[in-house]
């Protein structure tokens, strides 16, 4: 098991289509300008303390699209294989972490809503297009693993995602 434990930056901003998006930034790891990245770009590495996030905070709200800016703490536990999946059977925060090596990109997924964009043609969506809605059942979690392996022929995991707004 993986754990990622910190505090990271909250975004909230509108697409083009005038859509409510979420993005959650932590700590750059030589990706871009300024003291922040976006987590599905940095392998989902939070600030490790509260005066980093801050620093992004302040960065992050000098941007004008960006409707909010909040600060929380990130603690996730991601499975290594699929023989932990049922370490996460009862809990009601998960998501589906999809490992695109490729682009070098870690997506964070959970279920798909009605009107909201789904992720390419399988049932789930990037967690910040459904205002960081996560799944409430491993098996529904488990099925979106399963398409990710079989659709986009790249690696998923399973974690806990437990967000706390400071």
């Amino acid at each position: 098991m993986i754990r990622k434990e910190g505090y990271v930056c909250v975004v909230r901003f509108e697409d083009a289509i005038k859509r409510e998006i979420f993005a959650l930034f932590g700590v750059n790891k030589g990706r871009g300008k300024g003291s922040y990245c976006n987590l599905h770009m940095n392998d989902l590495t939070p600030y490790e303390t509260e005066k980093e996030a801050v620093k992004g905070w302040e960065e992050l709200n000098r941007d004008e699209r960006f409707k909010s800016v909040r600060l929380a703490r990130l603690k996730m536990d991601i499975s290594e294989n699929a023989d932990e999946f049922d370490e996460f059977e009862g809990l009601d925060s998960i998501v589906v972490v999809a490992l695109n090596d490729s682009l070098h990109e870690t997506w964070l997924l959970g279920p798909f809503m009605k009107g909201r964009p789904s992720f390419a043609p399988i049932p789930g969506a990037y967690i910040y297009d459904v205002s960081l809605e996560t799944f409430d059942s491993l098996e529904r979690a488990k099925s979106l693993c399963r398409e990710v392996n079989r659709q986009m022929q790249c690696g998923a995991r399973i974690a806990s995602f437990e967000l706390e707004y400071l």
